[in-house]
């Protein structure tokens, strides 16, 4: 339980965003001491990995390592496939990339947060259309997410030249 509620207060400080380095360092931390207290607490390592991400000084090899350790201890954890999926997009592997998305989506496919964040995904692969259905889809499951899930409506819509509509999505925000 100690591990999971430094997970929570971890997640806490991420959801808040990077405006300043100090939310995602606040959340590292969290979700170090998360570790610390379990060390088998899969979800810890990655969302420690997402946290970090919006870090200045983000190791992609460090942190690809806490990611494969969290898929070894929890294969099944939607989370964790979301956060593996943009580390393999990083890394220029598509394929192995939207294996992941498919997979966080399959393990939850009710949860707004992972469809949402997967959309960026398909506007970059050249899929702005499916990303589309995403948001719609995130959108309909929670009208309340954060700004950084919903702008990818607009970024899919200028993806597509569908520039007017674009500029009114980003501009609702």
């Amino acid at each position: 339980m100690t591990a999971y509620d430094y997970l929570l207060r971890g997640n806490e400080y991420h959801r808040l965003g990077g405006v300043t380095l100090d939310n995602p360092r606040k959340a590292v931390k969290w979700f170090e001491r998360a570790i610390a207290a379990d060390p088998n607490y899969g979800l810890a390592y990655a969302w420690r990995v997402c946290a970090a991400s919006w870090l200045p000084d983000f190791d992609f090899d460090e942190n690809m390592k806490y990611i494969q350790k969290a898929i070894e201890l929890d294969e099944n954890e939607a989370e964790t496939h979301r956060i593996m999926g943009v580390m393999q997009r990083l890394n220029g592997d598509f394929k192995t990339a939207e294996y992941h998305f498919r997979r966080a989506i399959e393990l939850n496919p009710s949860d707004a947060y992972i469809k949402a964040r997967s959309a960026a995904f398909y506007t970059y692969k050249g899929e702005p259309t499916r990303a589309l259905e995403l948001i719609e889809a995130a959108v309909t499951n929670d009208p309340f997410l954060p700004v950084w899930c919903i702008e990818e409506r607009g970024v899919a819509l200028f993806a597509l030249q569908r520039f007017e509509e674009a500029i009114s999505a980003l501009g609702a925000m």
